[in-house]
Order: structure tokens, then C-alpha cells, then sequence
């Protein structure tokens, strides 16, 4: 299933520009389940541009649910415990 809206953009940066933003759509389900990763690569750059060692950015998803459950007691009793100590010659 995926978690995220797959889609493909053009960044066109102007002379002098160094930094430029897009965005990913994220998709909530009522499914249970930890965090998800997905990755956003820099490829095919055009007219003469480089791209640098850093080309990929690691994106995580987390987890807005408990995926494992949550476990808790129905109801909570107070008792006490009483130690008598007896020494016996």
C-alpha cells in the first residue's frame, strides 16, 4: 500500500539560485503500523547542470497510530501489604 502520493517534478533552479522546495503529499489510513520510509532522488540534471554526492534525501513517515496495540488495566485497585517481622529465641 503505498503511504505517500507518487509523483514526478521539475525543479528549474534560475542563475545564482542554490536551494529550491516541492512537496509530498502523505496519506493517513486507519490501518495499525509503524513508521514508513521512502526516499526523494535528484536525477537527470539538464543543461549542464551537476548533481553533487548528496543526490538522495531519506524521508520518515511516523507512525501517528499505535501499530501494536496498547495494553492497559480495566480497572485499578489500591491494596496494601502489611510484614510483621517476629523473632523467635
Amino acid at each position: 500500500m503505498f503511504f505517500y502520493v507518487f509523483r514526478s517534478v521539475t525543479l528549474t533552479f534560475e542563475p545564482g539560485q542554490t536551494s529550491l522546495q516541492t512537496s509530498v503529499t502523505i496519506l493517513d489510513d486507519v490501518l495499525p503500523e509503524d513508521s514508513e520510509t521512502f526516499y526523494v532522488t535528484l536525477v537527470s540534471p539538464r543543461m549542464g547542470a551537476e548533481i553533487g554526492d548528496q543526490r538522495e534525501v531519506t524521508v520518515h513517515i511516523l507512525s501517528n497510530d499505535n501499530g501494536h496495540g496498547i495494553i492497559e488495566f480495566a480497572q485499578v485497585r489500591q491494596s496494601q501489604t502489611y510484614c510483621k517481622a517476629v523473632q523467635k529465641f
